[in-house]
């Protein structure tokens, strides 16, 4: 059998599983029952996290929620991230006192640290331009 890659499923319907897991940690080894239970009718009244469950296989997604459990899922919304003056001076400062410990050889190759890598590749994978460290 193929591996299945990770369903993308709305925030709200991952954090209504993620509650009804973290409320009922036994469902964790009945997860057929959470696909059974969140197409329940009593369920169309509900406010919470099986009300949300009932309203996502309601509109055809059942099979989409059993392969979200079989397989693992995702959040399929972009989340924004604010980074303030102060933090992004946080970030170059950081920076800095990770750059002035990268050694430098003789000639003239700049070996960087795991850090500085890091801090570079996570700016980089966000898209996050910050002067002085990457821009």
């Amino acid at each position: 059998m193929a591996n299945q890659e990770p369903v993308k499923l709305p925030r709200e319907v991952a954090e209504a599983l993620e509650k009804i897991l973290k409320d009922e940690p036994d469902l964790d080894k009945d997860r057929q029952f959470i696909v059974w239970n969140s197409a329940h009718p009593s369920n169309r009244f509900d406010s919470g996290p099986w009300g949300v469950l009932y309203a996502f296989v309601g509109s055809g997604n059942i099979f989409l929620l059993a392969d979200a459990l079989r397989y693992g899922y995702v959040i399929d919304e972009p989340i924004t991230v604010e980074i303030t003056a102060e933090q992004q001076k946080q970030i170059r400062d950081y920076y800095e006192s990770v750059k002035a410990n990268l050694v430098q050889f003789p000639d003239k190759m700049l070996v960087a640290s795991g850090e500085h890598t890091a801090i570079m590749e996570l700016l980089d994978i966000l898209g996050i331009k910050i002067q002085g460290v990457n821009e």
